[in-house]
């Protein structure tokens, strides 16, 4: 049971001017006709309406250049293709928002119990947020002198942002080159987009992507709204619901809310730290020394010994370090601690999932 393809059928697209309503405004009607293919000839309206390449209630009007803010779905209609058991013909209509001001909001309008809820417009609403992140790289701006100031300005000439891979850069230091303990922090802003409506059905689906980034590009549409976050940007921080009465429909208050940010979700973590990892070859340090020798004469059998032994890395005068140095992302430290450029490991954090489902 699924739907294997969904094609516009652009001879089909159709509008009309349907008059004027209580306010004044010019009205229009539009329908958009669908072909949707399913894998199973016991498929029926069920599973063709709520295709996801489909357009949703609450959706506004928009078939490439031509846009409507102020049209919104109405209905859709599903009719099995003449002859055909896996084909489907669905018809969307839209129709323009009645004008009666502050009545099409979703807070409860005046006493209007013919008012349908599921029909009022979405709200959407933008905000930000602050996180502290340490500063891994950054520009020399200058104070340094003589040679320090010279190599500064050869290695910090641009802040190094793994995601546009410029070259250049610099740990904050001071003069000797020492890291700046603790680390300079940095504030990012996030955006958080929220978007609220009313639906009949509890959105269970929605729910599974809180706690998730987006698998794909995550279009936001909304009057005067027109946002597209690249795929692995946007983290879904809320999915709440509140079922409401209106007059004499029973309803759900649903609030969606995602956290835009632009370096992304992934987490990227530099490779360092005190103890090296054993190569083959290498005698094995985890093993005690002889008590006839007091040497280690085991030695590591290859590479692909299960959790291989590490040993401390020690500095020039053969004392073990003290503080975490650059690793060249193999287990080893780099020949040039100085200058060195800093591997940075990528762990995904979150677990992915298809925005779509949210409706945005």
């Amino acid at each position: 049971m699924g739907i294997t393809s969904v094609t516009r059928l652009p001879e089909s697209q159709q509008g009309k001017i349907d008059g004027h309503d209580e306010g004044g405004k010019i009205g229009f009607t539009y329908s958009v006709t669908f072909l949707v293919q399913t894998d199973n000839d016991d498929d029926g309206p069920q599973t063709v309406l709520r295709a996801k390449e489909l357009p949703w209630y609450g959706d506004t009007y928009e078939v490439g250049t031509d846009r409507d803010n102020w049209a919104m779905l109405g209905d859709k209609t599903a009719t099995r293709v003449p002859g055909e058991r896996q084909l489907w013909r669905v018809v969307c209509n839209y129709q323009t928002i009645e004008n009666k001001g502050p009545t099409k909001s979703l807070a409860r309008p005046p006493d209007e119990p013919s008012e349908n809820p599921l029909t009022w417009a979405p709200l959407y609403s933008v905000s930000h947020t602050t996180r502290q992140k340490d500063v891994q790289s950054a520009q020399y701006l200058g104070g340094f002198k003589g040679a320090a100031d010279k190599k500064a300005r050869q290695y910090g000439r641009k802040v190094h942002r793994r995601h546009v891979l410029s070259k250049g850069g610099l740990r904050p230091c001071n003069s000797a080159f020492v890291l700046i303990d603790p680390a300079l922090q940095r504030t990012e802003h996030n955006a958080i987009v929220s978007k609220t409506y009313n639906t009949a059905w509890y959105p269970g689906v929605a729910s599974n992507c809180l706690g998730s980034i987006n698998s794909g590009a995550l279009r936001v549409r909304a009057p005067g709204l027109s946002a597209v976050f690249p795929r692995h940007t946007v983290l879904c921080t809320e999915v709440s619901a509140n079922q409401e009465y209106y007059g004499y429909y029973t309803f759900w208050k649903v609030t969606i809310s995602v956290e835009y940010s632009p370096d992304g979700w992934d987490e990227y973590i530099k490779d360092e730290g005190t103890l090296l990892r054993q190569q083959a070859g290498d005698v094995d340090m985890s093993r005690r020394p002889s008590r006839d020798t007091g040497k280690r004469k085991f030695k590591l059998a290859g590479d692909d010994v299960p959790n291989p032994p590490v040993a401390q890395v020690l500095d020039g005068d053969g004392n073990p370090v003290s503080a975490p140095v650059m690793f060249d992302g193999d287990g080893m430290p780099q020949d040039n601690q100085l200058w060195g450029r800093p591997v940075d490991v990528g762990w995904r954090v979150y677990p992915v999932s298809n925005f779509n489902v949210l409706r945005f």
